[in-house]
């Protein structure tokens, strides 16, 4: 078994950045929603300055994903709370926040590689693991909002299959840039199909 620390660590402060998201998302206010994302990125901002803070946060990957989470989740939540529709910056939020850091820790623990994509650090168990938790996120988030329970399976495996595609070919260091429009963007796509 591989020394899974330093991404457990990484993996932790994604899940920590999604916790506080999900708290001023669950208000509806979608300025509380975007003034939160925005402290989140000026904390971070500060902890990145600081070197024993980064060294122990990048885990050898770099610091660039400190700040791409809640920018790109807060555009995400703004736009959709602002339109009406928070049930997509809820499954944004739930996959970068529960699907990466499960798909991150997994692929740490069994190493093997089998996909290509552009970032060599993907394997077989952590994009599987994903998608499987993608789905699980996204079946019960459209039963939630009022899709039945039969006809939305296919869309979320749709839904779950963009995702885990976006995560398998993101350039390194983007996946936290880019997960959640592509989350954003599956929702839409998959529940259009449902109406």
């Amino acid at each position: 078994m591989r020394h899974i620390g330093p991404e457990l660590i990484r993996k932790s402060g994604h899940i920590a950045v999604a916790i506080l998201l999900a708290i001023a998302l669950s208000t509806g206010n979608t300025i509380l929603f975007g003034v939160s994302a925005l402290a989140l990125m000026v904390i971070l901002g500060i902890i990145q300055k600081n070197p024993h803070m980064r060294q122990w946060l990048e885990a050898g990957r770099g610091v660039v994903g400190l700040w791409q989470l809640p920018l790109s989740t807060g555009i995400v939540g703004v736009l959709s709370l602002a339109s009406g529709f928070p049930e997509i910056a809820w499954f944004s939020l739930l996959i970068v926040g529960i699907a990466d850091p499960f798909a991150g820790l997994a692929g740490a623990l069994v190493p093997r590689r089998l996909f290509g994509g552009y970032d060599e650090g993907k394997t077989t168990v952590g994009t599987l693991l994903f998608l499987l938790v993608a789905i699980a996120i996204g079946w019960p988030l459209a039963v939630f909002v009022g899709y039945d329970v039969g006809i939305s399976f296919w869309p979320s495996v749709f839904m779950a299959a963009l995702c885990a595609l976006v995560e398998l070919n993101a350039p390194r260091n983007t996946d936290n840039f880019l997960l959640p429009p592509a989350a954003a963007i599956a929702w839409i796509f998959s529940t259009y199909a449902l109406m």
